[in-house]
C-alpha cells in the first residue's frame, strides 16, 4: 500500500513539471463543469415555459425526471444545491398542474430536503393559494409537524350520503377529523348529480357545503298491457311502455298512453326540481271486443240452460246449469277434467243453481233459488255446507240469485224475491241487510246480480239499473233505465267487475253487454241476437279474468262465448 501511494505521488509530481502540461487538465475540468451546468440551467428554462407559459405538465416533468440525478456532478455545491432545489420545484409544479397534489407536496419536501433556505428563497412570490398550501403542508411534514384537521360536510338539500376517503359517513351534516392535509369528499343523494371533490387541507377547521346540482330526471312509464304509445305534453316519444323517459325537466306534464283497441289513457305529473318523479302506471280500459272461441252450442248437451259463471284463481271457468252435474269447472281452453262427469255429481239435492262465486282459497258458492239456500263447495266442487231457508230472517232468503266475495271473503248474496242484499262472512254469519222493493234510491225492482270492486264497492242489478253501495250499504249512486238505447236495459241478468274497476252488464233483452266505468260512463258495447260466433242469444252470466277476457254465458244458445280485446268483421264492440 505504501509504495503504491509513493508511485501516485511521484506520478503527480511528474506530470506537473512537464513543460505546458500542468494547466491543460485543469482547464479541461472548467470547461466540463461549466458544459453541466449550463445544460441543466438550459433545460430548467425550458421546464419553467412549459410549466408556467403553455400548460405542459407532462412534458416537463419527462425533461425534469433525470435532472435531479445529473445536478450531482456539478462539483460547486452552493451552485449544485441551487440547481437540485429548482428541479424540485418545478416538478411539484408541474404535479400540482397535473392534479396529482400528493406527488407534488411530496416533490416540494424534496425541495425543503435539499435545503430549506434556498427553498423559501424560491417560492417567496409563489401566490397562487392551492400551491401556497401544498408548499406549506411540504413544509411542515419537512419538519415532522403533525397536524389534526376537522372537516364539516353539510349538503344543500340536506340528507346527503357521504363518504370521505373511502369511509362512508352517513348522511350530511357530518363532521370528519383526519391527520392528512388533504382528503376526497364524495356527496350521493336520489335525483341530484354525484359531487366529488379533492379538498386540500389550508387550515385545522373546514367548512364545507355543497348545493346540490338536480341531476337527469327520468319519468318511468308503465301500462297494463304494455306495448302503449307514450306521448308527453302532446309530443311522441318514438317509445311504447314499458319505458323511461329521461331528460324530464322540472313542472306540470300531460303523459297519454294510445294503444289499439283500449282507450287513451291521461295523466297530469308534477315533476319537481331534484326530486324523482313517481314510477307512473297506465291502466288501460278496453274499447274492442271480438269473440275468440265458443264451449258448447244450441245443438249440444254441454250446457243446458246455462245461467251463471265465474272465473277462480287458477284461471278455471265454473259454469253452473241445470244439467245433472249442476256444475262443470273448465279449464282456461274449455277443456273439462274427467270428461265432465265428475265435477257436481253429488250434488242432486241443487234444483236451479241461480249464481255462482269463488273465494281466494278456492271454495265456491252457488245460489238456489228454488230450494233458497247458499251452498258452499271445495275446490273440486264436493259438498261442505249450505244454509238458508224460505222466509225473510236475517238467514232466510226468497229466490236467492246473484252472489259475490270481496277480497276479505265476505259474501254478498242478492235476495231477490225480498228485494234487498244479504251480507255473510264466508262461515255464513250474517252481517248486514239492505234494500226494499222500490224504484227510489237504494231500493230494488227484482234485483237478480252483484257484484264487488277492488275498493269494496258493492254494485246491484235489478230489471233496468246499476246502483253503487258503499261495503255497508250506503247508497252512492247508479245509472240506467228500461230500453234499447246507450246505457239502458231489458231484462238485464248478468253483472261483473273487472280490475280496473270496469262494470260489465250482460243486457240479456238486447242480446248485448254493455261496459261502464264506476260512475256508469258507457265504454263500450257488443253484441246483437243471433247464433254465430260473436252474436249473442240471451246472455246471463258473465266474468272477467286476469287477463282481461270477458266469459259470457248464453242461456237461449247453450254456451259459453269468450271475448278478447281486439277487433274483427263480426262482434266487434261498439264505442
Amino acid at each position: 500500500m505504501a509504495m503504491k501511494k509513493l508511485w501516485i505521488l511521484t506520478f503527480g509530481l511528474a506530470v506537473v513539471l512537464m513543460s505546458g502540461a500542468a494547466k491543460e487538465p485543469v482547464q479541461v475540468l472548467d470547461k466540463a463543469q461549466a458544459g453541466i451546468i449550463a445544460d441543466l440551467e438550459i433545460q430548467l428554462e425550458k421546464c419553467r415555459i412549459l410549466i408556467r407559459e403553455e400548460g405542459k405538465f407532462d412534458e416537463a416533468l419527462s425533461l425534469l425526471s433525470p435532472l435531479a440525478a445529473r445536478s450531482l456532478r456539478v462539483a460547486d455545491r452552493a451552485k449544485q444545491m441551487d440547481l437540485t432545489t429548482e428541479i424540485y420545484l418545478l416538478k411539484g409544479l408541474a404535479q400540482a398542474g397535473r392534479g396529482d397534489e400528493a406527488a407534488a407536496r411530496a416533490e416540494f419536501r424534496n425541495m425543503f430536503e435539499v435545503n430549506v433556505e434556498i427553498a423559501k428563497t424560491l417560492t417567496k412570490n409563489i401566490y397562487d393559494p392551492k400551491t401556497v398550501t401544498l408548499l406549506k403542508q411540504a413544509e411542515m411534514d419537512y419538519l415532522g409537524v403533525i397536524m389534526e384537521y376537522t372537516i364539516q360536510v353539510s349538503s344543500l338539500p340536506p340528507g346527503a350520503k357521504v363518504r370521505i376517503d373511502g369511509r362512508d359517513l352517513g348522511l350530511a351534516p357530518v363532521i370528519y377529523k383526519t391527520q392528512s392535509p388533504q382528503a376526497r369528499i364524495e356527496l350521493e343523494k336520489e335525483g341530484y348529480k354525484p359531487v366529488r371533490d379533492d379538498l386540500v387541507l389550508d387550515r385545522k377547521e373546514v367548512k364545507k357545503e355543497y348545493r346540490l346540482e338536480a341531476g337527469e330526471l327520468k319519468l318511468a312509464v308503465r301500462s297494463d298491457p304494455s306495448g302503449a304509445k307514450i306521448f308527453f305534453d302532446g309530443r311522441d316519444m318514438s317509445r311504447v311502455t314499458n319505458a323511461e323517459l329521461a331528460e324530464v325537466p322540472p313542472g306540470e306534464h300531460l303523459v297519454r298512453l294510445v294503444k289499439d283497441h283500449y282507450a287513451d289513457w291521461e295523466m297530469r305529473v308534477i315533476v319537481k326540481s331534484g326530486i324523482p318523479p313517481d314510477l307512473i302506471i297506465g291502466r288501460l280500459v278496453g274499447v274492442s271486443y271480438a269473440s275468440s272461441k265458443t264451449w258448447g252450442d244450441p245443438e249440444s248437451s254441454v250446457f243446458i240452460k246455462p245461467a251463471a259463471i265465474a272465473v277462480d284463481k287458477d284461471r278455471r271457468v265454473l259454469v253452473v246449469d241445470e244439467s245433472p252435474e249442476k256444475i262443470k269447472i273448465l279449464s282456461a281452453a274449455g277443456e273439462i277434467p274427467g270428461g265432465g262427469g265428475a265435477a257436481g255429481i253429488d250434488l242432486k239435492d241443487l234444483v236451479r243453481p241461480a249464481g255462482v262465486a269463488t273465494d281466494a282459497q278456492g271454495h265456491i258458492y252457488i245460489t238456489d233459488p228454488e230450494s233458497h239456500c247458499v251452498w258452499r263447495l271445495d275446490r273440486s266442487a264436493k259438498f261442505e255446507v249450505r244454509w238458508g231457508d224460505f222466509g225473510s230472517g236475517d238467514k232466510e232468503f226468497n229466490t236467492p240469485t246473484g252472489i259475490a266475495i270481496d277480497a276479505s271473503g265476505q259474501l254478498y248474496i242478492v235476495d231477490s224475491g225480498n228485494s234487498r242484499v244479504k251480507k255473510y262472512s264466508a262461515q255464513g254469519g250474517f252481517l248486514k241487510a239492505w234494500g226494499k222493493a222500490g224504484g227510489e234510491n237504494g231500493s230494488f225492482l227484482s234485483p237478480r246480480a252483484v257484484a264487488v270492486n277492488a275498493a269494496g264497492e258493492v254494485f246491484v242489478l235489478d230489471s233496468e239499473r246499476v246502483q253503487r253501495f258503499s261495503s255497508q250499504g250506503v247508497w252512492l249512486g247508479g245509472w240506467g233505465g228500461q230500453g234499447t238505447g246507450e246505457g239502458e236495459f231489458n231484462d238485464p241478468a248478468g253483472l261483473c267487475c273487472d280490475a280496473a274497476g270496469s262494470i260489465y252488464v250482460a243486457d240479456t233483452g238486447n242480446h248485448r253487454i254493455q261496459k261502464f266505468d264506476a260512475q256508469g260512463k258507457v265504454i263500450c258495447s257488443w253484441g246483437f241476437k243471433g247464433r254465430e260466433q260473436g252474436m249473442l242469444d240471451g246472455p246471463c252470466g258473465i266474468a272477467v279474468d286476469d287477463a282481461d277476457s270477458v266469459f259470457v254465458v248464453e242461456k237461449d244458445n247453450n254456451r259459453v262465448q269468450v271475448f278478447i280485446i281486439g277487433s274483427s268483421a263480426l262482434g266487434a264492440s261498439k264505442r
